[in-house]
């Protein structure tokens, strides 16, 4: 690798891993701000809870308590209606039309026996698949999604460095297997984190699937080709058996 090349691939590697490092940062930061009581799937149904207390006593059978819900487009789902009282929890039970939304939802609960109330705030979250990681996980997949691309790029600079057919098939396939890697990584990472752009997740998703998908032809044309290619090397090797040069040998080999 010449130094200009050197310099071009450091660059890359340093904008991929500001990339990398702002998508954890975020992450971070998302969790210091709402603490996320529980995760839930999109579109099924949900049963949402809370707790009563009136001075540090759990409530009893007396206390009613009511929920509101607000979506993340602060559109109310729900606007004070009773829970029902489940041993120490009150439950309030959503349908999957109420739970269609990817998002944080804000919860206000208000229990009052007549005399005496409280109220509390807490959140949930729902995505497509009902998984939320944590800023430990992100970190993970954020060095991993670094370092595959980091070995992406790196193969791309070394495709055509070599006059062998060989090599650089090898890293066509290479480079290629660690596309669909990073397209796999981003998928679960905007699944996992970017719950409010659902469209991210969707759109990796249909890129790791085809270009998987995409792998089965790819490598049927390369068996075709390596076949092609054995078959000029035969000729041309015929060729030379026969006295011919090796210019005019390759000459005809590949016309055939």
């Amino acid at each position: 690798m010449n130094r200009g090349s050197q310099v071009k691939f450091a660059f890359m590697f340093l904008a991929v891993a500001i990339i990398c490092i702002g998508m954890v940062s975020a992450v971070g930061d998302y969790d210091k701000e709402t603490e996320i009581r529980f995760v839930g799937k999109q579109s099924t149904n949900l049963s949402v809870w809370d707790t009563c207390t009136d001075n540090g006593f759990d409530c009893d059978s007396s206390y009613n308590c009511s929920f509101t819900i607000i979506d993340p487009d602060q559109q109310i789902i729900i606007n004070s209606i009773k829970s029902t009282k489940d041993g120490d929890l009150y439950v309030y039970n959503l349908t999957s039309i109420q739970t269609s939304k990817i998002g944080t939802h804000e919860v206000n609960s208000y229990c009052t026996d007549g005399v005496d109330s409280g109220r509390s705030t807490f959140y949930y979250e729902i995505t497509q698949n009902g998984i939320m990681l944590d800023s430990g996980q992100g970190l993970i997949y954020g060095v991993v999604l670094l370092m595959v691309i980091v070995l992406f790029i790196f193969t791309l600079s070394k495709l055509g460095s070599s006059e062998n057919y060989g090599v650089n098939l090898l890293l066509v396939n290479v480079g290629y297997i660690l596309l669909n890697i990073v397209f796999l990584i981003v998928w679960k990472i905007s699944e996992g984190f970017l719950a409010s752009i659902p469209f991210l997740g969707q759109a990796f998703r249909v890129l790791w699937f085809t270009s998987t998908l995409a792998a089965f032809p790819l490598l049927i044309y390369e068996i075709f080709i390596l076949m092609l290619r054995s078959m000029d090397e035969n000729t041309k090797m015929k060729l030379f058996g026969r006295g011919y040069s090796e210019e005019d040998a390759t000459r005809i080999s590949k016309r055939r």
